[in-house]
C-alpha cells in the first residue's frame, strides 16, 4: 500500500476521549480547531488538565468515564 495522502483541512472539533495529562494537547492545538473537548475520568489528571485550560479558552474539560454501562466512577 502506498502513502495516505495528507488532508490539509483545519477541524472545527476535537473531541479526545481518555485525555490524561493532556500530553497531546500542544498537538491538538497546532491544528488550530474552533473547540478542544478533553475527556478524562481520572480526579487529579483532570485538575492537571483544567489548570492547563485556563489560558486556552477553546479548550473545555469534561470530568467523565464512558463505558458499557452507566453508574458512577470509583
Amino acid at each position: 500500500m502506498g502513502e495516505r495522502p495528507a488532508i490539509n483541512m483545519k477541524p472545527r472539533t476535537i473531541l479526545h476521549i481518555g485525555a490524561g495529562d493532556g500530553k497531546r494537547l500542544a498537538d491538538w492545538q497546532k491544528l488550530q480547531p474552533e473547540k478542544i473537548v478533553l475527556v478524562e475520568p481520572e480526579r487529579m489528571a483532570v485538575s492537571r488538565l483544567r489548570q492547563q485550560a485556563v489560558t486556552q479558552p477553546n479548550v473545555v474539560v469534561i470530568q467523565a468515564a464512558l463505558g458499557q454501562v452507566s453508574g458512577e466512577a470509583e
